[in-house]
């Protein structure tokens, strides 16, 4: 113990042994540090609220399925816009009154998001293209589960087909 700390008395090990720099411990970022990442829901949702217009950018979207908080009312959203492409903020809260989505849409309505107008259509679009992607994966997963319980043989042809599609898309996504 003498050796390693230094304390007590001298040795030739003393004299070579060099102590490590201190270790700053690692911590989880915390909830103010900006480090987290924002939720792709949560951003797609904001910026519909704060400009309903931005969904007219979108060629459609693709991720029904996804088994994520929040995707449903965010399906929903863009349905109502959809239906209503004028829709204010206002009106589309609205929609929500009562129930229990209308307090975290208020709070998101409310905060101020970076960039511009051509900034949040490229970020909503961007968030959608990850959305998509995440379903796509998602598929992917459950068919290999699926092929892991049954063997290959015991999957359809419907199945293993898709199976093999979808590996090729996510190929080219790479």
């Amino acid at each position: 113990l003498g050796q390693l700390t230094g304390v007590g008395g001298t040795s030739s090990a003393n004299a070579n042994f060099v102590p490590a720099p201190p270790r700053t411990p690692a911590r989880p970022p915390a909830q103010g540090d900006g480090a987290q990442k924002r939720s792709l829901v949560r951003a797609a949702v904001a910026l519909l609220l704060q400009q309903p217009a931005l969904a007219e950018a979108l060629d459609g979207h693709h991720f029904a399925g996804l088994r994520q908080p929040g995707v449903e009312l965010l399906i929903e959203m863009l349905g109502i816009i959809d239906a209503r492409p004028d829709i204010s903020t206002g009106a589309l809260i609205a929609h929500f009154e009562g129930r229990q989505e209308q307090q975290w849409l208020n709070t998101l309505a409310t905060q101020t998001l970076p960039g511009d107008e051509h900034s949040w259509r490229q970020e909503l679009q961007d968030a959608v293209a990850q959305l998509e992607k995440q379903l796509l994966l998602q598929r992917i997963d459950e068919l290999q589960e699926k092929r892991r319980q049954l063997g290959f043989a015991g999957m359809s042809d419907v199945d293993n087909y898709e199976l093999r599609e979808l590996l090729k898309v996510r190929a080219t996504l790479r």
